[in-house]
């Protein structure tokens, strides 16, 4: 009982936390508010059901976009079988997609934000100081040169090191993650 508890609380929590993205991409798909608070009834029920089998490695938000965007879908198809006029069911198949391209990209950016966090945590020490002093500290290789008493020289060809093992890092990351996908 208990597990089952932390899961309904695990899912209300993103659920909450996404509520606003899910509704915005319904609502530009179907402009009547009414409509669209409907959609988001019958999405958040469709979610709630799928929940046993949704992925936690995956993103949420990507995962609830997917399912809003098919539920708007089936909207729209079935107000124009009752014959209403409304969207055009193609513009709103590339509003959805634009807007869940938009969230992918996001979830990109917050995966190597991730990734970067991890591979910065790996470097030694000393490194970490150089790319602290030089990127949090916002000094330019010349003022951490300074500051450190090295040659300018020394630290730029660190900082070249440094960057390209950071990013060789995330690249064996993101590559990882994808895999696991």
């Amino acid at each position: 009982m208990a597990e089952q508890e932390l899961q309904r609380e695990e899912f209300v929590q993103l659920l909450v936390k996404t509520q606003r993205r899910i509704f915005a991409l319904i609502h530009a798909m179907v402009p009547n508010t009414s409509d669209a608070e409907e959609v988001l009834q019958e999405t958040s029920l469709i979610l709630w059901r799928k929940w046993d089998s949704f992925d936690r490695s995956r993103d949420f938000a990507n995962w609830a976009l997917g399912i809003a965007r098919f539920e708007v879908l089936k909207h729209l198809s079935k107000r124009k079988r009752a014959g209403a006029i409304g969207f055009h069911e193609d513009l709103a198949e590339q509003i959805a997609s634009l807007l869940v391209e938009r969230a992918s990209q996001r979830e990109g950016e917050h995966a190597r934000r991730l990734a970067l966090k991890k591979c910065l945590e790996m470097l030694c020490e000393s490194d970490r100081e150089l790319i602290d002093l030089r990127y949090r500290g916002n000094m330019t290789a010349r003022g951490v040169a300074e500051s450190l008493n090295r040659p300018q020289s020394t630290v730029y060809q660190a900082l070249a090191r440094i960057r390209r093992r950071l990013f060789e890092c995330i690249q064996r990351r993101m590559a990882a993650e994808e895999r696991s996908r």
